[in-house]
């Protein structure tokens, strides 16, 4: 009820200063059981039943929206809506048709990790092409891409588990070294020029700019290719598509999502963003591959927004850290907690792949990463280890807690980088009390059953998934004996992960 409550006010708000905005969003759904649906839908034993991917009829009372979609899985498109009932109606209607066509809005591999199923970009643009928000006020495009650039949770709390360079939709300062420099540069151009810039320039100077490292325009978190090209005047849409956001299970989600755009919009349209850009570096793929900075970067977009008038809440927003970030597990002893959760891990295209093969490739990666949180731990007295070497753990904001990520490999290798680097599973963790030197409790991390059973077939629904995640995780198995942790491992590129790839400076460990 708050949430339309206040998306109702959103509609009030963009209809007192005149915004035009139109809405449409177009989920993938993924496919139950396809073979067995194609073998009931045979006549006879001598009907020959084929496979094959192809989009639905063209139809003009419903427009499409062309993009890529993620193997096994079907587009669903929504019609464009300028209200916030509207935008409700249609993506309910959407999620419903799938479910009654027996699609699911979420997949998993077999050891119960959640896998691609396909994004799900929205077009923001108006009831025409004059009416754009975006042709209307030039400092409306920039102004989002530099609240994205400067808020990262933006980009990896929405997404699927494919982000980084090869990800399906790469942020604009993950393909390039210079790209927070050269969007600054442009950014200047579009405000020197004030309410008069052509929409041409916009385009011109941003173009370039919002692509993937391979010079892509369509495999990138803002696409501007329907913007206003320099093509054919029917390419002049004024069309912003937004193709960092996957397709969420439940339609509230996906609302919840929509009205946190709608907000953004209706912000930026009266006040633009003009914040310096901030050249994060190697900080994304190393504090934001974690959802404990992930969440905190979030409350501050949520923090922006209530100031803005828009009283947005993050308990809105709990469903996407839980579906994004599952739990692993969680044990206590002698009042030290310790809490894992998945984080998030870049993918790179290899051996002169390029992006969007990378991107469409198999789920299965080799290198994974864990969040380690601690609760209660004494500084100087407790240590936490990974298959005994230290955890470069960093206070995470509240007393008594600390944070740091494990990076690791999961199983046996196919096409990666260091093929050579043997599989580390299962991950070892133990509470070292430096004081008598043994450790007081562990848990163990594995990669698959723990007991060497190996599951047949994917889970049938989220909650069989769970279980299989959570069979995973085993609550005791600390190393005994005396235990001495290894030095620290401080990498100035990234303080805060522990890549157990890397040789240890204390040099093998029994």
């Amino acid at each position: 009820a708050a949430v339309d409550r206040l998306g109702r006010a959103v509609d009030r708000r963009l209809a007192d200063e005149d915004v035009r905005l139109t809405m449409a969003g177009r989920p993938a759904f993924a496919a139950l059981d396809p073979p067995a649906r194609a073998e009931d839908a045979a006549a006879g034993p001598a009907a020959a039943v084929g496979v094959e991917k192809r989009p639905p009829p063209a139809d003009p009372r419903s427009p499409g929206l062309k993009a890529p979609v993620a193997p096994g899985s079907a587009p669903a498109g929504a019609r464009p809506a300028r209200t916030w009932d509207e935008l409700v109606a249609a993506t309910t209607t959407v999620y419903e048709a799938a479910r009654a066509a027996r699609l699911a809005a979420e997949k998993f591999m077999r050891d119960g990790r959640r896998r691609e199923v396909g994004g799900h970009p929205v077009v923001l643009g108006g009831p025409g092409a004059a009416d754009s928000p975006f042709l209307r006020r030039p400092h409306l495009l920039p102004s989002l891409v530099a609240y994205w650039v400067n808020h990262p949770s933006l980009s990896y709390l929405f997404s699927g588990p494919l982000v980084g360079p090869a990800g399906r939709a790469p942020r604009a300062d993950e393909t390039r070294a210079d790209s927070v420099a050269e969007l600054e540069i442009a950014f200047d151009q579009i405000d020197g020029r004030g309410p008069d810039c052509p929409p041409r320039l916009v385009h011109g100077v941003l173009r370039h700019l919002l692509a993937d490292a391979g010079g892509d325009t369509r495999r990138t978190e803002f696409c501007i290719d329907r913007l206003h090209p320099a093509g054919t005047a029917s390419e002049r849409q004024g069309l912003v598509e937004l193709r960092g956001f996957e397709t969420l299970p439940r339609p509230r989600m996906s609302l919840a999502r929509q009205l946190l755009l709608r907000g953004l919009v209706a912000w930026f349209w009266t006040e633009p963003y003009r914040r310096p850009l901030v050249h994060w570096g190697s900080r994304l793929h190393d504090e934001f591959m974690l959802p404990h900075y992930v969440r905190r970067d979030f409350e501050t977009v949520v923090g922006d927004l209530r100031g803005a008038g828009f009283p947005f809440e993050t308990e809105w927003f709990d469903a996407h850290f839980e579906f994004r970030y599952p739990h692993v597990g969680r044990a206590a002893w002698a009042d030290v907690e310790l809490d894992l959760r998945t984080a998030a891990e870049p993918r790179y295209a290899l051996d002169g792949q390029p992006c969007a093969e990378a991107a469409d490739a198999d789920g299965e990666a080799s290198v994974e990463r864990l969040q380690v949180l601690v609760r209660g731990a004494v500084e100087g007295r407790h240590v936490v280890t990974c298959n005994r070497r230290r955890v470069p753990l960093r206070p995470a904001g509240t007393a008594g807690e600390q944070v740091a990520g494990v990076r690791y490999r999961a199983r046996p290798p196919g096409a990666c980088l260091q093929p050579a680097v043997e599989v580390h599973t299962p991950l070892t963790f133990d509470i070292v009390d430096t004081w008598s030197g043994r450790s007081i409790g562990g848990c163990a991390c594995h990669a698959s059953h723990p007991g060497g059973l190996a599951w047949d077939a994917p889970p049938v629904n989220a909650a069989e998934a769970e279980a299989r995640r959570a069979a995973r995780f085993v609550p005791f198995g600390h190393t005994p004996g005396p235990l001495e942790p290894g030095p620290p491992e401080a990498d100035p590129a990234a303080p805060h992960t522990l890549d157990l790839r890397r040789p240890s400076p204390a040099g093998p460990r029994p």
